[in-house]
């Protein structure tokens, strides 16, 4: 960052910025918090799910996801679609992608809904999953899984096994119709602008918000715009906002031949949500999710600087041991 103006840029100005994904052991989530008394109901026309803030149902006959209601608010307008194509790009014209990839135009827009299957993972929870046939030679089987949980929350898995001798596929997703009131982006991945799968060392990973106008690309000619996909693989986490803060217990630290010891307090706290490659954990209140742990922190001294060497758990047993020890001397 620059201290100073220069020719080229103001005082400020950002010449480079790093960033690394620390791996992290996934957390299980903790649902005791936010778990409701939710009641199932599985009809020969719609599956449900109701507790005392939402409500999910789920079409046997429309082959999908017809209402989800939170808080009093309906998120959704029609069942979502499956989509398997996208505009084409100058990139997609000069290669002659158009000639090549015709059989997506129409593949996922008239799906066959083939199968519906109905589980319950638990007494006050209900999955179901959709069986769709592309609309192509080999019909291929796509299925969508939608799992209304105790809690509200509806987890959504999207599985397609692949064509043999197929083109490649341009786009794969759900098309989910949301309400005009929903004026509001906030997601996690690369931001704070969209980016292309070759810069992503360009954008940062974190927490970010827009609205549709806002984040919209008027290009003249369509590109392959909203990238936002992130870094993560299986295994690392994400925290947003986390802090450790360490509190000496003791003024003065012990010494032990060439180490000193310090008595510590560490605060942890994880932030607002932990983010993993599968899922985004809420967090719970800021009270509840801290934790606390007491420390004894090894270090030496080194050509004019600290050197941390350990930790281990912190006993005050070595200070008993002293206090006595000078005691029975005297």
């Amino acid at each position: 960052m620059l201290t100073e103006d220069a020719a080229w840029a103001p005082a400020g100005h950002e010449i480079a910025f790093g960033q690394y994904v620390i791996p992290a052991s996934q957390a299980e989530a903790n649902t005791a918090e936010d778990a409701a008394d939710a009641t199932v109901t599985v009809g020969r026309w719609n599956v449900g799910l109701r507790n005392n803030q939402a409500e999910v149902i789920l079409s046997r006959t429309q082959g999908g996801f017809v209402s989800w209601v939170h808080n009093g608010t309906e998120h959704v307008i029609r069942p979502p679609k499956l989509t398997t194509f996208r505009p084409l790009t100058d990139n997609d014209r000069g290669a002659g992608h158009g000639f090549e990839r015709a059989q997506w135009t129409v593949a996922g827009r008239y799906v066959r809904c083939a199968n519906v299957a109905v589980e319950q993972p638990s007494d006050d929870s209900v999955a179901v999953t959709y069986t769709y046939e592309l609309a192509t030679p080999a019909h291929t089987a796509v299925t969508v899984r939608y799992e209304a949980q105790s809690t509200g929350n509806v987890r959504v898995t999207i599985d397609y096994p692949g064509e043999k001798d197929a083109p490649s596929l341009p786009a794969f997703g759900l098309e989910w119709a949301l309400p005009g009131e929903f004026s509001h982006l906030r997601y996690y991945g690369l931001g704070p602008g969209d980016s292309y799968p070759d810069r992503c060392s360009g954008v940062r990973l974190g927490v970010w918000e827009s609205t549709p106008e806002q984040d919209y690309a008027p290009y003249l000619v369509p590109q392959e715009s909203g990238t936002v996909g992130e870094k993560l693989i299986k295994g690392e986490a994400w925290m947003h906002d986390a802090s450790v803060v360490i509190t000496m217990l003791t003024p003065q630290p012990e010494r032990e031949g060439d180490t000193y010891n310090w008595n510590i307090r560490l605060t942890m706290d994880p932030g607002e949500f932990i983010a993993s490659k599968d899922r985004v954990q809420e967090a719970p209140s800021e009270a509840e999710r801290k934790d606390e742990v007491e420390r004894t922190l090894h270090g030496v001294y080194e050509n004019g600087a600290w050197k941390l060497t350990g930790m281990r758990a912190y006993s005050s047993s070595s200070s008993s041991a002293s206090a006595s020890s000078s005691s029975s001397d005297s």
